[in-house]
């Protein structure tokens, strides 16, 4: 066979390839954008939007989208959050009233106050969680056992973090010091920084202590299920919560005053290593 039928050979084989291929490559970027990877249980119609992170579908179900949280519209308590206008338009802009959209869900479907709780997923298969996130009008709100999207959900929410977008460029949400937070701010969904001085445990939990501002507290299921391996590139994993002392660390969720005690620190919990950054 000729030096030039072997070219031409090895040019055709190299084509063909890249046909067959190339739809599994696009396939693959495409489940990377609409994530996460789980069956449809049923589909709906969406009524109306309550806010960045709610709908009511026509059948009079409210769904609770998994895995992001926006700032709150406060309708029975105030004024609305920075930016909590700009997250509900947005999530109506790419869900209207009147929009078929299929529901995701993971491993639980409801919550306490009886909403589903799922992924909404749009006619063109994209995920508006997900645009939501990288648009910065929401920050990633993973609470086990629903964890399904929490890799790429991250990722999408740290390029907003990056580039300072929606959210991450406003002050109301900019990570504070537990010691900074006034008595008219200090309950409520913050991002918080600081050095764990103090590890202990009891039972159930593990708590971890930054001075005599906050005690973050974890259960010992999910710290074995979930924070012993790395899930993100912030998240190194830690076979032990002692590990953990003296490290700075950034920590997001809803503050609460001590049950019992008001003047004892404020108490946060984490379910997830996505509410929960070290900073080695």
């Amino acid at each position: 066979m000729s030096e030039q039928i072997k070219k031409a050979l090895h040019w055709s084989a190299f084509f063909i390839a890249c046909l067959i291929l190339l739809p599994f490559a696009l396939h693959a970027e495409s489940d990377s954008k609409n994530c996460p990877d789980l069956p449809v249980y049923r589909q709906g119609q969406i009524k109306q939007v309550y806010d960045g992170d709610t709908v009511e579908l026509s059948d009079g179900t409210k769904v609770r989208l998994l895995g992001i949280n926006t700032p709150e519209m406060n309708y029975r308590r105030g004024h609305p959050e920075p930016l909590a206008k700009a997250a509900r338009r947005r999530l109506k802009e790419l869900a209207p009233p009147g929009t078929t959209v299929s529901l995701q869900i993971d491993r639980q479907q409801h919550d306490r106050y009886g909403r589903l709780l799922a992924h909404l997923q749009l006619a063109n298969g994209t995920n508006p969680a997900l645009t939501l996130l990288e648009e910065g009008l929401a920050t990633i709100l993973i609470i086990p056992p629903n964890a399904a999207a929490a890799v790429c959900f991250t990722a999408a929410e740290r390029q907003a973090r990056i580039s300072s977008t929606g959210i991450w460029g406003h002050p109301r949400y900019q990570p504070k010091t537990a010691a900074s937070l006034t008595r008219t701010n200090r309950t409520g969904y913050h991002i918080v920084r600081g050095k764990v001085t103090r590890v202990t445990s009891n039972n159930r939990f593990y708590y971890l202590e930054l001075n005599n501002d906050l005690t973050a507290r974890i259960s010992k299921r999910d710290w074995g299920e979930y924070f012993v391996d790395p899930f993100s590139p912030h998240w190194p994993g830690a076979t032990q919560p002692q590990q953990l002392l003296n490290q700075q660390v950034l920590l997001r969720g809803w503050l609460q005053p001590h049950r019992q005690d008001s003047s004892k620190p404020l108490q946060v919990r984490l379910y997830h290593p996505a509410g929960l950054e070290w900073q080695p």
